[in-house]
C-alpha cells in the first residue's frame, strides 16, 4: 500500500511538471532552449489554438530582449512582443496589448527592424479601433501601409488596405474611403473572394452615414448573404448584423428587424467571445430599449455595458500606455522633423556651394571666351598682316624682270685689279644673266669661284663688281636669289605642291633647315610654312 501511494505521488509530480494550463504539454526546460527553438515552439502552440501555452512561450522569449543579444535573437524577441500584443488583443485586454505593441515599435526603431513595423502598426490600429478611437486607428493603419509599400510587403499591404477601407467607410471619410476601396478591389479583388464582402459592407456604411438607409440595407444584406455563402468568420457576420440593426433603427417600419439583427449580433459575439463587438451592441441595445420605454431592459444592458467596459479598458493602465504611445509618436515625429531640418540645411548649403561653383564656372567661361575672342581677333589681324606681306612679296616678284643673257661671251682678262668701265659693265651684265638663268646657283656647293668661272673673269674682279653694284657680298646676293626662288616654288602648287618646307629648302641650296627659315623670314617677314599656307589659300580663292 505504501509503495502504491509513493508511485501515485511520483506520477502526480511528473504530471504537474509535464502538464500545465489547458492540459497541453509545456516543457519545463524552456529556459534551456535558444531563441529560435522557443519561437518555433510557441508558434506551434499558437497554430494549435493553445493560446495560454503560446503566450507563456512568447512572454518568456520577449523577456530575453537585451541590447547585448545577437541581432537575430533580438529580432525574434521583438516578434515575440508583437505576438504577445496580438494575444492580449484577442483576449480584449487592450491596455496590455497596447503596452507590448508600443514597446515592440520602439525596439523596431532602435534596431532597424523596419519589416516588422507594418504588422505592429496594424495591430495597434486594431486596438484603437476596438476602443472606438477611429482617428488614431486610421493614422496607424496609414503609417503601416506606407511602410509596407516601401518594403513591397504585399501581405501586410492587403490587410492594412482592408482595414483602412473599412474604417474610412465606417467613419464616412469619403475621399479616403473611395481611394482605399478602389485600391483594395483593383489590387486584391480578383485574388481574394472575401474582398467582395468587405466592399459590400463598406458601401453599406457609406450609405448609412449619408442617411440613405434603403440603399444601406440593400448593400449590407448583400454583404451578409455573401458572408454566409463563402463562410466569413463570426466576427464579420457579427459586424454585418450590428450594422443592419443600426440601419433598421432609422427606418420607421423596421423596428422588429432592428431588434432581430442586433440580438443576432449579440448572440454571435457572446458565443465566440467577441468582447469588443459585444460592448458596442450592448450600448446600442441599451439606447434602443430606453428609447422604446423599456427601462428595466435598458438598465440591464447598461449595467452589462459598464461592467464589460471596465474590464476591457482598465482605465488607468490604458491611459498610461496610451500616453506612452503618444510620447513615442511625438519623439518619432520630432526626430523626423530634426532630420528634415538637417537635410534642408545641408541642401541649402549644397545649393549655396553649387551657386558659387556656377558663378566661378561662368566667370571662367566668360574670361576664356574673352581670351578666345581676343586671340581670334589678334589671329585675324595677324593673318591680314601676313596676307598683306605675302601680297607685297608677290608683287615684288612680279615686277622683277630678269635681264637678258648677253651675246658677248668673250673672256675678260686683266693684268691688274684695275678695270675699265666697259669691263665692269660686261662683268655686271654676265653676273645678272647667270644669277637670273643658271640653275647652278641652287647647288648647295655653289661658290664665288664657280660664279667667276661662269662669268669668265677672276673672283677678285667679280667680288669687286658685286660690292660696287649691289652693296653686299657674294653670299648675301646668293641668298637673295635663292630665297626669291624659294618663294616662286612655294607659290607653284602644280610642280612643288607636294614638297615639304625642308625639301623646298634643299631644292634651292640650303642644307640647314633652320638657316633657311631664318633667312626666308628676314627677307619676306613670313615663315616658309605661313607663306605656303597663304599660297594655298590664294589658289583656292
Amino acid at each position: 500500500m505504501k509503495i502504491f501511494i509513493l508511485l501515485l505521488g511520483l506520477w502526480l509530480c511528473h504530471a504537474l511538471h509535464v502538464f500545465s494550463g489547458e492540459g497541453t504539454a509545456v516543457p519545463m526546460h524552456l529556459d534551456a532552449m535558444d531563441c529560435g527553438q522557443l519561437f518555433e515552439l510557441s508558434g506551434s502552440y499558437k497554430h494549435r489554438n493553445l493560446t495560454d501555452s503560446a503566450m507563456y512561450g512568447y512572454m518568456l522569449l520577449s523577456s530575453r530582449y537585451t541590447e547585448l543579444a545577437r541581432e537575430e535573437d533580438r529580432y525574434l524577441c521583438v516578434k515575440a512582443y508583437r505576438e504577445v500584443g496580438t494575444i492580449y488583443h484577442g483576449k480584449c485586454e487592450y491596455a496590455k496589448a497596447l503596452d507590448f505593441l508600443t514597446q515592440g515599435v520602439e525596439y523596431c526603431e532602435e534596431n532597424g527592424f523596419r519589416d516588422l513595423l507594418p504588422g505592429f502598426y496594424n495591430n495597434i490600429g486594431c486596438v484603437y479601433s476596438a476602443l472606438n478611437d477611429f482617428t488614431l486607428s486610421i493614422s496607424c493603419f496609414e503609417k503601416g501601409l506606407d511602410i509596407s509599400r516601401e518594403l513591397d510587403d504585399t501581405y501586410n499591404e492587403k490587410i492594412l488596405l482592408m482595414n483602412l477601407a473599412c474604417h474610412c467607410s465606417h467613419e464616412n471619410i469619403k475621399d479616403k474611403a473611395v481611394k482605399y476601396n478602389s485600391q483594395l478591389d483593383s489590387l486584391y479583388g480578383a485574388k481574394d473572394p472575401s474582398i467582395k464582402f468587405y466592399l459590400y459592407l463598406n458601401e453599406g456604411w457609406i450609405y448609412y452615414k449619408d442617411s440613405c438607409y434603403v440603399r444601406s440595407a440593400d448593400r449590407t444584406r448583400k454583404a451578409l448573404d455573401y458572408a454566409e455563402r463563402i463562410g466569413i468568420a463570426p466576427y464579420g457576420r457579427a459586424v454585418v448584423c450590428e450594422t443592419l440593426g443600426n440601419v433598421y433603427l432609422n427606418m420607421p417600419d423596421k423596428r422588429d428587424s432592428a431588434y432581430y439583427y442586433l440580438m443576432e449580433s449579440y448572440r454571435m459575439a457572446s458565443e465566440h467571445g467577441l468582447l469588443g463587438n459585444l460592448r458596442n451592441i450592448l450600448r446600442v441595445l441599451a439606447k434602443c430599449h430606453e428609447h422604446d420605454g423599456h427601462d428595466r431592459e435598458a438598465l440591464q444592458y447598461k449595467i452589462k455595458y459598464w461592467q464589460l467596459s471596465d474590464s476591457l479598458l482598465g482605465s488607468d493602465s490604458f491611459n498610461q500606455t496610451k500616453s506612452r504611445h503618444f510620447l513615442n509618436e511625438i519623439e518619432e515625429n520630432y526626430e523626423k522633423i530634426r532630420l528634415l531640418n538637417k537635410e534642408k540645411q545641408e541642401k541649402m548649403e549644397q545649393i549655396r556651394r553649387f551657386r558659387i561653383q556656377i558663378a566661378c564656372v561662368i566667370s571662367v567661361t566668360v574670361v576664356l571666351m574673352a581670351v578666345v575672342i581676343i586671340i581670334a581677333v589678334q589671329r585675324r589681324k595677324l593673318y591680314n598682316a601676313y596676307k598683306e606681306l605675302f601680297n607685297r612679296n608677290i608683287e615684288t616678284l612680279k615686277t622683277e624682270t630678269p635681264p637678258e643673257k648677253p651675246d658677248n661671251e668673250e673672256e675678260i682678262t686683266a693684268a691688274s685689279y684695275e678695270m675699265s668701265s666697259e669691263q665692269r659693265q660686261l662683268i655686271r651684265d654676265r653676273l645678272e644673266s647667270i644669277m637670273a638663268h643658271s640653275t647652278e646657283i641652287y647647288d648647295c656647293d655653289f661658290s664665288l669661284m664657280r660664279l667667276a668661272e661662269l662669268a669668265g673673269t677672276n673672283h677678285h674682279y667679280l667680288s669687286q663688281v658685286i660690292n660696287e653694284t649691289y652693296g653686299k657680298n657674294f653670299r648675301a646676293l646668293l641668298n637673295e636669289y635663292r630665297i626669291k626662288e624659294a618663294q616662286r616654288r612655294l607659290l607653284d602648287e602644280n610642280d612643288y605642291g607636294n614638297y615639304t618646307i625642308k625639301a623646298i629648302a634643299e631644292s634651292v641650296g640650303y642644307k640647314s633647315h633652320s638657316s633657311f627659315v631664318a633667312l626666308f623670314r628676314k627677307a619676306t617677314g613670313l615663315t616658309p610654312s605661313v607663306y605656303q599656307q597663304l599660297a594655298r589659300s590664294r589658289k583656292k580663292e
